[in-house]
């Protein structure tokens, strides 16, 4: 069975040296080729539009997902893929994997990013 598990932490999509030409695709790409299985939504991730991360998000062949990034009463990007959790099993154990993004007090995000609430 499988023995491990290759996640990411948000917060991987920018700021990169390409990352304002390729709007962090240029990172699922290589998250996709090194098998990385899930990823979770930083404030990075919310650097470019919504629009602009959902297209990223469909184009991901891990999972990504958060606790509390919303839009409306579901995840951000849930129709492109993205989920509150996924439980994965290593080695016979079953794991939970979710992410939390911290409080958006005295950040400044894009106007695009308006409709994202922090939800419980």
């Amino acid at each position: 069975g499988r023995e491990r598990l290759f996640l990411g932490n948000g917060d991987d999509l920018s700021p990169s040296y390409d990352g304002a030409y390729t709007h962090g695709r240029h990172v699922v790409d290589a998250f996709n080729a090194s098998g990385l299985d899930a990823d979770t939504f930083g404030f990075s991730e919310l650097d470019f539009s919504v629009d602009r991360l959902k297209k990223v998000v469909a184009a991901s062949d891990f999972d990504w997902v958060s606790a509390n990034v919303r839009e409306g009463d579901d995840v951000l990007a849930a129709q492109q893929g993205a989920r509150r959790y996924v439980i994965e099993e290593v080695d016979g154990v079953r794991v939970g994997i979710t992410g939390v993004l911290g409080s958006l007090r005295g950040r400044r995000l894009g106007r695009s990013a308006c409709s994202i609430r922090l939800g419980r």
